[in-house]
């Protein structure tokens, strides 16, 4: 919290309103590196605007439509941050194969979120790895966590959990080491890049599959015009 209240870029996000998970908005820019495990849901900095409107309106119900609009938009600037090439972000993801395969939103929706997936496997500063349904238990059962380094040395690393009505930001060593352990051996257990990008492949057929069998899902209303037509 000291980190983020120091930072150029604290406050950043004011002109938008309540934006949830600001203070860690703000950690995120000034981040070194970022590992992180997903369970259910592609990670925030990977996805479509499609399918992070379809997540934030079946996540948070009681979102207004401008609301969702602005969060989408914000979501989308914090994006650029994996785009820095004079800054790149090294992100390193285990995502679980459920979120391959549950439906956000529809089919198209997915097959594109996917294909978006794919793209970053070009990228030498990002690595994405599946974690199998055929993998068993795991550390990360335990829940999604997100580790923030920074590239001062004196700055601690931050382990981010992200909560239903708050949010916990741990810096203590002892902690921060235990999910770094976690993480370590969820790469180990994981496909690597090669077997990860072939399982995604595979749920991208899914998904065209399902669609052609006649499978329907509940489309998200479409975001709302800017003022002014923009």
């Amino acid at each position: 919290m000291r980190m983020a209240e120091e930072s150029g870029q604290s406050g950043r996000w004011n002109a938008y309103g309540y934006i949830p998970h600001s203070a860690y908005l703000d950690l995120e820019n000034d981040a070194s590196a970022i590992h992180c495990y997903e369970s259910l849901v592609i990670p925030e900095l990977l996805q479509t605007p499609a399918y992070a409107r379809a997540v934030i309106a079946g996540t948070i119900p009681h979102a207004r439509p401008e609301q969702i609009h602005t969060w989408v938009h914000v979501r989308l600037l914090r994006q650029k941050r994996v785009d820095d090439l004079d800054r790149p972000l090294r992100l390193w993801v285990v995502l679980d194969e459920s979120a391959l395969l549950r439906v956000v939103g529809d089919g198209e929706v997915m097959r594109e979120q996917l294909e978006r997936l794919l793209d970053f496997y070009i990228r030498p500063h990002v690595t994405v790895q599946i974690f199998p349904h055929h993998g068993g238990a795991h550390p990360g059962m335990a829940g999604p966590f997100t580790i923030v380094r920074f590239a001062e040395a004196s700055d601690r690393s931050i382990v981010f959990l992200e909560g239903l009505t708050s949010d916990l930001h741990l810096d203590k060593p002892s902690d921060v080491e235990r999910f770094e352990v976690i993480h370590e051996r969820l790469q180990a257990r994981a496909l690597d890049p090669a077997a990860s990008r072939q399982l995604i492949t595979d749920a991208i057929k899914f998904h065209i599959g399902a669609e052609s069998n006649g499978y329907t899902h509940r489309h998200v209303p479409p975001a709302p015009a800017r003022p002014g037509g923009a």
